[in-house]
């Protein structure tokens, strides 16, 4: 299959459905796109309450992280 990117470098892929998500692997000339699962949603773990100080609202808690992301973040560490 053949694609050809816009003048703005943007590649429509037909096999491609709206919101799939890809990781690209860049290895010289070589692109490689590998499908990543559907993003679930993620619950914190946390709450958000006023500060009695200021009464702003502020968090509380754990933000969770979606494991994709944590994933393309370690693999842009490790180059």
């Amino acid at each position: 299959m053949t694609v050809i990117a816009d003048n703005k470098r943007r590649v429509v892929l037909p096999m491609a459905s709206p919101g799939d998500r890809f990781d690209v692997i860049v290895e010289g000339e070589r692109r490689i796109l590998t499908r990543l699962e559907p993003a679930r949603p993620v619950f914190s773990k946390g709450k958000l309450s006023r500060d009695a100080r200021t009464g702003l609202l502020k968090w509380t808690g754990d933000v969770g992280e979606d494991d994709a992301d944590a994933v393309i973040r370690n693999r842009a560490h490790d180059k």
